[in-house]
């Protein structure tokens, strides 16, 4: 077993060997058949490996050219049909911007170019289709306005309330009437302007009016109708309207809505204008004290129940009788024994002697402690119907004879 191993070694180193010895020979030979098949016939060739082309004969073919009638392939309408030549477009077509489908003008929604629109007799559809907008074939994508009525980006009808282009709407309509929207009033569609009356408050614009105003004869305050009496631009409101007749507030009297004026008799008391009378007065036929009726003396004058029963007494002349009597003469009867009188000259007070009264009591006399000399002679006389009396007398030179001037009066003296 092992020998016939060894033998088949040795047995292929020898093939090995003649192979290699071999192999130059087979190139040199292979380099020299090709040189020599290179200017060999082609039956040759064929045996080196080379392959040959035969050349066919050229012939010259007579043509025959034949004239075909040239039929129009380009679109064109007719009567409103789309035409490919002669015979009907049936497929969709886009034609000089209109859109055929069965050669007709369409009307639908249909995609062209990738984008679905609706079409109407051919052309992209803008106005109302079942109530809803289109524009241009497809929803607007925005808030618009078509004939007067608000759509919305879908093309839907608005609903409620919207501001577009500063323009209120109450759904697809504009709004109309009077509207409080967010906290602002609109008239109709636009902002409130000037004064007015909404749920019985006041505007002014768009907002509440809070100060005092009149609108339309009518007081507001803090944009709602005034209540109770209050004054505003010297008038007297009584609520939101003009007081109306005779009123007393805040110890003023008021006629209607002025001040009142003139004597007026409101609940039993006198008011002189929007005052309470002061002092004597006389109204229908009655004489006042203050606010009430009369009674009792007032300024000399005697009144019992508004009447006057005798009036003051007053002085009717002075006159000096010599070098030291002095005379005065009285309006009526002087019921007084014996009245207060001073004498007064350039500041010097004369003392009085000598009083008398004639018969009547109209006339007193009494003398002066100086002679009468030329100069002015102050009179007071007190005690007679709670009045002061006063006059005086300017005598020129040394003599009683000679009067410049005289001056009579009387003071009220309160009791």
């Amino acid at each position: 077993m092992q020998n016939t191993s060894k033998t088949r070694i040795k047995l292929l180193r020898q093939l090995m060997l003649c192979t290699i010895l071999l192999i130059p020979s087979i190139i040199t030979l292979t380099k020299t058949d090709i040189a020599q098949a290179a200017n060999s016939t082609n039956l040759q060739k064929t045996k080196v490996g080379f392959q040959t082309t035969r050349k066919k004969p050229i012939t010259t073919k007579k043509k025959t050219t034949t004239t075909k009638k040239k039929v129009s392939k380009s679109y064109n309408v007719k009567n409103g049909k789309l035409y490919k030549g002669s015979k009907l477009y049936k497929k969709q077509k886009l034609y000089q911007g209109i859109l055929y489908v069965d050669a007709k003008k369409a009307t639908g929604r249909y995609t062209v170019s990738g984008s679905e629109r609706y079409y109407k007799s051919g052309k992209l559809f803008t106005g109302i289709l079942e109530g809803y907008y289109y524009e241009l074939g497809k929803e607007p994508g925005r808030y618009v306005v078509y004939q007067k009525k608000l759509y919305t980006p879908d093309g839907w009808p608005n609903e409620g309330f919207r501001i577009y282009n500063g323009l209120l709407y109450d759904g697809e309509d504009l709004n109309e009437g009077a509207l409080i929207y967010k906290s602002q009033l609109y008239y109709g569609p636009k902002i409130n302007n000037g004064y007015r009356i909404f749920n019985d408050e006041l505007y002014y614009g768009a907002t509440l009016r809070k100060s005092k105003t009149v609108y339309k004869d009518r007081l507001y305050s803090n944009a709602k109708p005034n209540v109770g009496f209050t004054t505003y631009n010297k008038k007297l409101y009584d609520g939101p309207d003009l007081n109306e007749g005779f009123i007393l507030y805040n110890d003023f009297l008021y006629n209607d809505a002025d001040y009142n004026t003139g004597y007026t008799l409101f609940e039993d008391r006198l008011y002189n204008g929007r005052d309470e009378n002061y002092g004597i007065a006389k109204f229908d036929g009655k004489y006042y004290y203050h606010t009430d009726i009369a009674n009792g003396k007032y300024g000399g004058n005697l009144y019992e129940d508004g009447d006057l029963v005798r009036n003051a007494t007053t002085i009717k002349s002075i006159r000096i009788v010599d070098s030291k009597t002095l005379e005065v003469t009285y309006s009526q009867a002087v019921n007084n024994k014996k009245p207060l009188i001073n004498v007064e000259k350039n500041g010097v007070l004369y003392t009085i002697s000598a009083f008398k009264w004639n018969k009547a009591k109209t006339v007193s006399t009494f003398d002066i402690s100086g002679p009468v000399t030329a100069g002015k002679y102050d009179i007071t006389i007190f005690g007679i119907d709670n009045i002061k009396l006063f006059g005086s007398i300017t005598v020129e030179g040394e003599s009683a004879l000679h009067i410049a001037d005289t001056n009579y009066g009387f003071e009220i003296v309160e009791e």
